[in-house]
């Protein structure tokens, strides 16, 4: 016997008291439960987590935007999904998603477009089609992994206008196949304070990425993919930097003089599993040259690195 999934869903009412809700697996192709309308605000008041995974045939999302309460959503392998537009999830809401703090999208093989509200946090990840249009993101720290297109978005001015700037300050990118000189997002980042580089293939740059990490400040470099013997030249540019990570890149075995001598800003440096880097910084002439700044060899989260650590 063939079941309406959709209609299965609305009988599925949930408690008024449901903070968390997970719905997996769910094969139908839209979802908009009966008990979506027309009181859900009222009756999912106290609903602030919402993930939504594995919906392969759904070309359709539900009106999200009529939980009031909302701080965390997921949205997880919906292959069908081309395009997430905050106003056609609003339900008419005009104060949808003002209170998401946390988005996070991932494995969204054919999504091409992405419109949404500013968020704390926004993930993007296993996102191979998807590139930033007429509007930069919005949020104050993304997170970019295995999406190269969104690395290589240059986001267009609509009618000659240019849009609002991205507020981002903190941006971690992972598995990008692009070389650093192609990640043209960079340009639409003004604010940027953090950034970290994990588990990419090239860190060949351009002078014009360059310029546009001027305001950076926080820099880390994760699992080094090319046999790197040094950090790259670049470095020594980027004069607004005071604090430097650097994880798992076995083959660097020390600091130039040039880099110390212009970053001069410098004043926390963090080094795990580095091991002749570690042995450079722990001999006496170099304890010397590196007296003005903080070493940490300790494990660190390379994801939470952010521009104001703990103290050492």
């Amino acid at each position: 016997m063939k079941v309406d999934e959709n209609a299965l869903l609305g009988e599925l009412v949930p408690p008024h008291s449901l903070r968390c809700l997970e719905i997996c697996g769910y094969g139908g192709e839209t979802c908009l439960p009966a008990w979506r309308i027309p009181s859900v605000s009222s009756h999912l008041c106290n609903l602030t987590e919402v993930t939504m995974e594995d919906f392969p045939r759904c070309v359709a999302l539900p009106p999200l935007g009529l939980f009031p309460n909302l701080q965390r959503l997921v949205l997880r392998r919906m292959a069908r999904i081309t395009t997430i537009d905050a106003g056609a999830l609003s339900g008419g809401n005009i104060e949808a998603f003002t209170r998401v703090s946390k988005f996070t999208i991932d494995d969204m093989e054919n999504l091409k477009e992405f419109k949404f509200a500013a968020v704390d946090e926004l993930a993007i990840q296993k996102c191979p089609l998807l590139s930033f249009g007429s509007l930069p993101p919005r949020a104050h720290r993304l997170l970019i992994s295995d999406s190269d297109q969104v690395m290589s978005s240059s986001v267009r001015a609509i009618d000659g206008v240019e849009g609002p700037s991205s507020p981002v300050t903190e941006l971690v990118v992972e598995t990008c196949n692009l070389p650093l000189g192609d990640w043209s997002l960079l340009h639409h980042l003004p604010g940027l304070c953090s950034l970290t580089i994990n588990n990419c293939y090239s860190l060949t740059s351009s002078p014009e990425i360059i310029s546009a990490l001027s305001s950076l400040q926080s820099l880390c470099f994760s699992q080094c993919h090319e046999p790197m013997e040094s950090l790259p030249a670049f470095l020594c540019d980027l004069t607004s930097l005071q604090q430097l990570a650097i994880d798992e890149c076995h083959g660097i075995q020390s600091l130039t003089e040039d880099m110390l001598a212009k970053l001069t800003g410098l004043k926390a440096l963090y080094i795990w599993d580095c091991p002749e880097l570690k042995k450079w910084c722990e001999t006496e002439e170099n304890k010397q040259k590196l007296a003005h700044i903080r070493i940490n060899f300790e494990k660190f989260d390379t994801r939470k690195t952010g521009v104001h650590p703990p103290e050492i």
